[in-house]
């Protein structure tokens, strides 16, 4: 007779339990995933803002291990700060599979990998974006995202949140060299809904943003 839990469950039910595991935003769940790693099988030990409810069931026994690594949502939910480590990112990627991706940037100047190389990585994956939250705490960082973010269709995406935290509130009073175009133009982001620009000089001509119930604009330049 079965004497596991592993040899009771099917994978697919196993799996299902996880996911519901992941969206768990209780304060129990949080202090449990705290400072785990994905290990040494998938590349790069993880930050302590992204140890979450996958990695650490991914840590129980080998057969958790093969059922989380096997199911992409768990990755879906993308962080990326100063020292995430590239490899590690392109990891964490390939295990989301096809399935939609929840972005959260936050990067300074001091970045390990180039934030052009992490925008080049990300743009390759724009038909999967589906929340993409992004806050730049230095110039060079914040003209990397821009220049790569035109011409980009992203079909999926329904929250796009963009702030450059390097200037302050006398940006508005900046007349910026450059004005760039998001995305690519009208017809590009069928289901955005929600919008929220912090200190980006936007080329207004070629909006993309048709869609919207929710525009935020603050300290936007002349």
């Amino acid at each position: 007779m079965p004497t596991t839990i592993n040899e009771v469950l099917p994978r697919e039910l196993l799996a299902y339990i996880f996911e519901s595991g992941s969206q768990d935003d209780s304060p129990d769940k949080d202090s449990l995933s705290s400072g785990s790693e994905l290990g040494d099988e998938t590349g790069e030990p993880a930050e302590e803002s992204q140890a979450e409810f996958a990695e650490l069931v991914s840590h129980v026994c080998r057969h958790w291990r093969d059922v989380a690594l096997s199911t992409p949502t768990l990755w879906s939910n993308i962080q990326i700060h100063d020292q995430t480590a590239f490899e590690w990112l392109k990891q964490r990627i390939s295990l989301t599979k096809e399935v939609a991706l929840d972005v959260q940037v936050e990067l300074s100047g001091e970045l390990v990998e180039s934030p052009e190389d992490v925008m080049y990585l990300l743009r390759g994956e724009v038909r999967r974006w589906r929340e993409f939250d992004c806050t730049l705490h230095s110039n060079h960082a914040t003209e990397a995202f821009l220049t790569q973010l035109r011409g980009l269709q992203a079909p999926l995406l329904e929250n796009f949140t963009l702030v450059d935290d390097s200037r302050n509130e006398f940006s508005r009073f900046y007349r910026p060299s450059t004005v760039y175009e998001l995305f690519d133009g009208p017809g590009s982001l069928p289901k955005l809904r929600t919008v929220s620009l912090w200190s980006i000089p936007v080329k207004w001509d070629a909006n993309p943003f048709q869609t919207l119930s929710e525009l935020e604009l603050c300290y936007m330049p002349d």
